[in-house]
């Protein structure tokens, strides 16, 4: 093997292992919190996102006028951070409520994965929910309203993060 394959395979694994502990669970804790609190936030402001891959945030479809009113004459039901007029994707807000993060280790590679918790959902007049999270964000997707991805701008953003977090090693 020559010198510059030698110092070339060196690097690379140097560069590997720095990077690897770099991304330790504390950084991708962070990291996983802002996308879910960015993905969040941005949806309760009625932005979605089409695409992966950092698409721009568009204004998410009108709630339509009957869902206002059934929404109105449950508002003990909503949300805390929802109002009967104010879109969650959801009638009750809990799709937005039940996103979380979690790392996915395989070997050395660590990454993050954004998901719906499937803890118990209730319909806006108490009772049981029969359909899961996952299955109402395809619903609430086919109708037009998608949101469970990055926009550019978040993308940027979780970027800065990681990026501070490795000029201060």
């Amino acid at each position: 093997m020559s010198i510059e394959k030698q110092l070339e395979s060196i690097i690379n694994k140097k560069v590997g292992e720095f990077i690897s502990n770099s991304f330790n669970d504390r950084l991708l804790n962070k990291v996983g919190k802002a996308a879910r609190d960015q993905v969040v936030k941005r949806t309760r402001l009625g932005k979605g996102v089409k695409k992966p891959g950092g698409g721009p945030a568009r204004k998410l479809k009108s709630l339509q006028e009957i869902t206002v009113i059934y929404r109105g004459e449950y508002k003990e039901n909503l949300s805390p951070l929802t109002r009967p007029r104010k879109s969650n994707l959801t009638a009750t807000g809990q799709l937005l409520d039940s996103i979380s993060y979690k790392i996915i280790k395989r070997g050395q590679k660590k990454s993050l994965r954004l998901y719906f918790k499937e803890n118990r959902r209730f319909e806006l007049d108490g009772t049981p929910a029969k359909i899961s999270h996952k299955r109402i964000n395809k619903q609430v997707e086919k109708n037009g309203r998608s949101f469970f991805y990055l926009a550019g701008f978040e993308l940027k953003k979780l970027s800065s993060i990681i990026f501070d977090a490795l000029n201060k090693r």
